[in-house]
């Protein structure tokens, strides 16, 4: 594994059966208020075996920032639940099942995965191009 890749704390996987050309492990995330072991996928082309150096660039950037980036996520998470609240053109009953008022984001947990860390595979020079969240919600199953 690559120096610099082995610093961010990433865990290596195996290789799942039904698993396309991607990198698999977990590190260590703060989510909300505790740190979690979370998914992440270093996608990469056919003659790769390893993450490119963008790729770990990106991904290490990215955790150098974690401790006030994850957070700030909740943050814009619970004012997207809001949103969705207020804009949903359910009828009321719906609206109070699927999306119950909640006065915080800590209750928000409940209703929303824990976030996979995908680092693509690009040929761009910017390196926030390289990372995706994948976060699974109840309110929103189609995004």
């Amino acid at each position: 594994m690559n120096k610099k890749l082995s610093t961010t704390g990433l865990i290596r996987l195996p290789k799942p059966k039904e698993s396309f050309d991607c990198t698999y492990g977990t590190v260590s995330i703060p989510w909300y208020g505790v740190e979690k072991r979370v998914n992440v996928i270093f996608e990469r082309d056919e003659q790769d075996l390893e993450p490119n150096e963008k790729q770990i660039e990106a991904f290490y950037q990215l955790l150098s920032i974690k401790d006030s980036f994850f957070p700030n996520l909740e943050t814009k998470l619970f004012e997207y639940y809001n949103q969705s609240r207020t804009e949903s053109d359910w009828d009321e009953k719906t609206i109070n099942e699927l999306l119950p008022k909640i006065g915080s984001q800590l209750p928000l947990q409940k209703f929303i995965s824990e976030p996979t860390i995908l680092v693509s595979y690009f040929e761009e020079e910017t390196w926030g191009n390289y990372i995706g969240l994948l976060v699974e919600c109840s309110w929103d199953v189609d995004h």
